[in-house]
């Protein structure tokens, strides 16, 4: 170790980083004379027995945390390591008395500021003196840039200048009414306002703090001539409300030849907060404030007294200031006070520790003394500003974050920014230079811009804007395509002069805009976008004056777009809507809101169209509304899509009502009927009663047909379908109306043999093509006109199946039958498949036709459209769909016997009573035993306690209690071989096929005419 090695301490339980420190220390050659400590323990042990010049101490240890060396060891300076990576950790062991920090790093890197940290402590004398030294320049920079912006100010040529180069605020106001007549950029830029507004404001909307007396008091100087230039500070107020310092340098001249001010006005937010760090630095609380007697009595003390020397400042008057003073420093001062006495110093400094007699805390403190004497020589007062050191550190920080931060800031532009001297050297680059070029900070440095950026060019890049800016001194900016990295950057140039306004510099930036280039072109995209929708896209201004719209609208409205520009958007107008309707909708956008609905518009031929639109707002930059943008789509299809589901909804409705009706009615028919049949049997067929009981007989059979057409149309009936050949029954029923109708109707027929099978009821298919010719031919004035009917094969689309979302694409059989009767109007259309409803006059049809036609094509799959114009005539074409495979139309003929009775036991249940009378009266006719109830469950109950007294089982489908279907199947549990035949008016049971299949033997509909029935029965009972 050499003679002047520094005494160290190193307490530290982490063997690897000892190890680290001893490897450092011998591998630098460093005079330090150390010794380790493993613990607090043993480091307070070992400090007791030997003084060291600094002790460096892990923050935590195994038994303990260095902060217990503080307390005990104040003389000496403590460094704190931590490994923590936390600087609170650091700030905290700082404010406890520690002279410094070092933060560990895992590669041992915090070893390398070990020496200068050391050195640092050792040094304090000297860094309080730098500290000094920094506020004095501290002060010196802010009077000499306060002067330089004076001196730059006066010495600029010319008016013109100064507005183009100057950054801050320029105005020129009118000397009489104070009008701003111009004001520049950073005006602008500053304060917020637009160029208008502040050519309509005065100085005085824009000072804060500035009344009228007192801005004449300012500018009456210049008014007089008493003054050339008034410089005075002031707060300027932006168009947000916030605030900001300015200095203002007043100036009369004339500006095209009026009397008017010039203002330069310098934003000094940074100087303020400059002249504020430094009175914090010179006045702040953390400096202690003395004034003492020739005698070091205390005369005054500021409020850091209490903190340093432990009473109230107020109790510190009068005390001896030297009591205060560490025991081993005090003989020291005492010394240097009495020698500056002696000499007649003015000014010394001295370190020494205070103790604060309440808590015994040690303040290492750097005193600055002033000695001020009397005109007789005497001394008049001692002023003493001491610092405590640990603030000095932490200025010294500070200063040092500050420099790194600036550094940050520069690194952190993402543009590319260089300071290149005049022959494009450059000599200063941020790292985002170095990522973009792929190139280090000192490959960078001192090469030529163009050399680097063009692949070792010996040419300056063709318009670089360096070379204009070189030229002509004034700021460039060009947009350059850079090969290699295949980006276009934006070229910035701007000339930085030095104090004799010579070019110093060029601050060079590239900006990136490659990216801003690609949304360029997209903009371009979404232009075209938009020209291709196929959703109409219409701009208007703030009036509904159209300004733009695509080919869409042009498509949909028949207007073009020359002829839609520059109208208002009212030339739509349909007059569907009300004023009070359009005025919510402007209120609406006016309001700043998206407005969103349902139009009904008319086009330039006069035809209306349904659109649904949204039109939303479009803002400025200030955020004011300028414009509407509105995107319509044609929702016509879907609206006549919606009237056609609710129609349907409709029939569906009436129909479940018809079917109703139709089972309450069937009920009574079918007793009617029955006993009609009674009587029938027991009188003579040609007598009076007979006759009578005959027409009975026979209205009860219209009255059956009637109902089995709605039930057909409600589609509550089971009909007999079978694979059938259309064009058979449509030339049968052909042969019947050339026979039948008039011969002032002229028949056209177009039948395609080959259009292909249909499954359908033959009868259902016959009775559509009558009714279709009957209603033509009622449709027709005086019997006279022509009567089409066609059937033809056709292929549909799902495009032409529109209106139809149930049914699918396809073959079709299409029956048409069209007339040039009288025709229908939109109204009549809408309610022509209502039952009941007709046009013709009382006692002409029942208005049943069009709705069984309905229920029919509907149960067949099929669907119907009709065309018809008032006064011209209709036609109606059904579809039915084609079967796509053959299928065997063979039917057995039915072998009909004589009607047979039996001695058999029935069971006969139904909720009518007529009905079961009648029905037990006719088969005890024929021979049977007939038991007869009107309750389900009692039935079930009779069938439960004698199963085997029955033979057959007749039951009524609806019912209370349970139903037909529901008995039948309790009924076999209870007799599995029972026979059941179930009789229905409207059956809502599944299909007739599915009735059968779960053991029911016979299904009937009702109401029962003939003897159907009772061929029924015996058929059941026979087991055939």
């Amino acid at each position: 170790m050499k003679d002047k090695a520094v005494r160290l301490l190193l307490v530290e339980d982490d063997k690897v980083d000892q190890i680290a420190f001893e490897r450092y220390v011998r591998n630098e050659n460093l005079p330090y004379d150390y010794t380790i400590a493993g613990s607090v323990a043993e480091g307070k042990e070992i400090l007791q027995a030997t003084h060291f010049d600094v002790i460096i101490a892990d923050y935590v240890l195994g038994d303990g945390v260095s902060f217990e060396l503080f307390e005990l060891f104040k003389d000496t300076p403590v460094i704190v390591t931590t490994g923590t990576g936390n600087e609170e950790v650091a700030v905290e062991a700082m404010k406890l008395g520690a002279s410094d920090y070092l933060i560990k790093d895992p590669d041992g890197h915090y070893l390398k500021t070990l020496p200068t940290t050391v050195e640092l402590a050792l040094k304090r004398k000297q860094n309080e003196k730098e500290l000094r030294n920094y506020h004095e320049h501290l002060a010196f920079m802010v009077v000499e840039r306060t002067t330089e912006l004076n001196q730059s100010l006066d010495q600029e040529r010319n008016l013109t200048r100064i507005i183009e180069q100057s950054l801050n605020e320029i105005f020129i106001f009118d000397a009489d009414s104070y009008k701003f007549l111009f004001v520049n950029e950073g005006a602008r830029v500053n304060l917020g306002y637009s160029h208008t507004e502040l050519l309509k404001m005065t100085p005085l909307d824009i000072k804060s703090e500035i009344d009228a007396p007192s801005f004449e008091k300012i500018v009456t100087p210049l008014q007089i001539g008493k003054q050339e230039k008034v410089v005075f500070e002031t707060v300027h107020r932006r168009k947000d409300g916030s605030t900001y310092p300015v200095e203002v340098h007043f100036q009369k001249t004339e500006y095209h030849s009026t009397p008017v001010f010039v203002a330069v006005v310098l934003d000094i937010t940074q100087r303020k907060k400059m002249e504020q760090r430094y009175q914090e630095l010179v006045e702040g609380t953390t400096d202690l404030i003395t004034q003492v007697d020739a005698e070091g009595k205390l005369l005054y003390v500021n409020h850091m007294g209490k903190e340093i020397f432990g009473p109230d400042p107020g109790q510190l008057i009068g005390q001896d200031a030297f009591q205060f003073v560490h025991f081993n420093d005090r003989e020291r001062t005492v010394a240097w006070f009495e020698n500056c006495l002696n000499k007649k110093v003015l000014q010394d400094n001295i370190e020494n520790r205070q103790i604060n007699q309440e808590t015994g805390a040690a303040h290492d403190m750097l005193w600055s003394t002033n000695f001020h004497y009397d005109e007789l020589g005497k001394v008049a007062s001692i002023n003493g500003i001491a610092h405590d050191i640990t603030d000095r550190k932490m200025v010294e920080i500070a200063i040092r974050k500050s420099e790194e931060q600036w550094g940050r800031t520069f690194n952190s532009f993402t543009d590319i920014v260089t300071l290149q001297d005049p022959d494009l050297h450059i000599v200063k680059c941020n790292r985002a230079a170095c990522t973009t070029l792929d190139l280090s900070y000192d490959e960078i440095i001192g090469h030529r811009c163009y050399e680097l950026f063009v692949d070792g060019s010996n040419e300056p890049c063709q318009d670089c804007p360096l070379l204009e800016t070189k030229k002509t001194f004034e700021p460039y900016n060009r947009e350059m395509y850079h090969k290699k990295l295949g980006k276009t950057f934006l070229v910035s140039a701007s000339p930085v002069f030095d104090e004799q306004g010579n070019l110093e510099y060029i601050a060079h930036v590239a900006k990136d805009v490659t990216d801003i280039k690609e949304s360029e072109k997209e903009r371009l995209r979404l232009a075209t976008a938009i020209e291709q929708a196929t959703e109409s896209v219409v701009i208007t201004d703030l009036k509904g004056s159209i300004q733009y719209v695509n080919p869409a609208f042009e498509k949909l409205t028949g207007y073009s777009r020359k002829e839609a520009l520059g109208q208002n958007s009212h030339i739509l107008s349909s007059g569907k809507h009300d004023q009070a309707f359009y005025k919510k909708m402007w209120t609406t956008l006016l309001q700043g809101e998206v407005w969103s609905g349902h139009l009904t518009n008319k086009k330039k031929d006069g035809t209306l169209f349904e659109e649904e639109l949204t039109i939303s707002p479009v803002r400025n930059n200030e955020g004011q509304i300028t414009n509407f943008v509105a995107v319509k789509r044609d929702v016509s299809k879907e609206i006549a899509l919606e009237k056609q589901l609710q129609h349907a909804i409709k029939m569906e409705a009436i129909g479940t009502l018809a079917g109703g009706i139709a089972h309450d009615f069937n009920n009574i028919l079918a007793a009617i009927i029955s006993y009609a049949q009674i009587i029938k049997n027991e009188v003579a067929a040609d007598s009076r009663v007979g006759k009578d009981i005959a027409e009975v007989l026979a209205a009860g059979q219209r009255a059956a047909n009637l109902v089995k057409q709605i039930l057909t149309f409600s589609r509550k009936t089971e009909t007999e379908k079978q694979p059938l050949q259309p064009h058979l029954i449509v030339e049968e029923v052909l042969k019947m109306m050339e026979a039948s109708f008039p011969s002032t109707i002229q028949i056209e027929t177009d039948i395609d043999a080959d259009c292909g099978l249909i499954m359908a009821d033959p009868t259902n298919i016959h009775q559509v093509t009558v009714n279709l010719c009957t209603n033509s031919l009622h449709a027709m004035a005086d019997q006279k006109g022509t009567l089409g009917i066609s059937l033809q094969r056709c292929e549909l689309s799902a495009a032409e199946m529109t209106g139809e979302p149930i049914l699918s694409p396809g073959s079709y059989v299409v029956l048409t039958v069209n007339d040039t009767g009288c025709g229908m109007d939109k109204a009549t259309m809408e309610r022509i498949f209502d039952p009941f409803y007709t046009t013709k006059e009382v006692d002409k049809g029942t208005g049943l036709g069009l709705a069984v036609i309905h229920g029919i094509v509907r149960d067949a799959q099929g669907f119907i459209r009709i065309k018809s114009t008032v006064g011209e005539g209709s036609s109606f074409a059904v579809y039915f769909p084609i079967l796509q495979e053959k299928i065997s139309t063979a039917h057995e003929s039915d072998q009909r016997v004589p009607l047979q009775g039996g001695s058999e036991h029935i069971l006969i249940v139904d909720d009518e009573p007529l009905l079961v009378r009648a029905t037990q009266r006719q088969l005890e006719d024929l021979g049977y035993r007939v038991t007869g109830t009107t309750n389900s469950k009692d039935a079930l109950e009779k069938m439960s306690t004698s199963p085997d007294e029955f033979d057959l089982l007749i039951t009524d489908q609806t019912m209370p209690g349970l139903t037909g279907a529901e008995l039948a199947l309790a009924a076999m549990e209870i007799k599995p071989d029972l026979p059941v035949i179930l009789c229905t008016g409207h059956s809502d049971l599944p299909s007739k096929k599915k009735a059968l299949a779960a053991g029911i033997k016979e299904y009937i509909a009702k109401p029962l005419v003939g003897d159907r029935l009772f061929r029924a029965v015996r058929s059941v009972l026979d087991g055939k």
